[in-house]
């Protein structure tokens, strides 16, 4: 299936938005230039990684174990890959290799704490079950004993 019609398969393609380029690496003339464009591409990493980042929670919510989380084998493969997406691009691995490997690394840190709030929420919503008395019509006794006056 080419990529346009996995697209299309899963929906559209993220579009980020941009302030207008007014330059490029070649014809900027003034440092003003350079960090008016270096800033704009900042602003679109950033989109870029928050939703690589909401692909974490994903992850964390998918993956049935903690253990789960770190994947040697994966990260490898990812860096593997952006070496060689890097390499066609023309991205120095100087710079590709320990931007990916350190935003891995953080992505994992993320992924973790995703992963632990949601059993933390999971633990919290299953001993609230437990806790809730499984007579309604007692609810308001309940109440009263415990010196709720709303409930008298």
């Amino acid at each position: 299936m080419a990529l346009a019609e996995r697209s299309a398969y899963i929906g559209p393609m993220t579009r980020y938005t941009s302030d207008p380029r007014r330059t490029t690496a070649d014809t900027a003339e003034t440092m003003a230039d350079v960090r008016y464009e270096i800033d704009r591409l900042d602003r679109l990493l950033v989109e870029i990684i928050k939703e690589r980042q909401s692909f974490m929670d994903a992850a964390a919510r998918i993956k049935g174990s903690r253990d789960a989380v770190l994947d040697r084998w994966r990260i490898e493969d990812v860096v593997t890959k952006v070496k060689a997406a890097a390499d066609a691009a023309g991205l120095s691995p100087a710079i590709a290799e320990p931007v990916w490997r350190t935003m891995i690394d953080r992505c994992i840190a993320y992924e973790f704490e995703s992963y632990d709030a949601r059993a933390a929420r999971e633990d919290q919503a299953r001993e609230n079950q437990s806790q809730e008395d499984p007579h309604p019509e007692n609810q308001g006794k309940v109440a009263q004993a415990a010196g709720n006056p709303a409930a008298e």
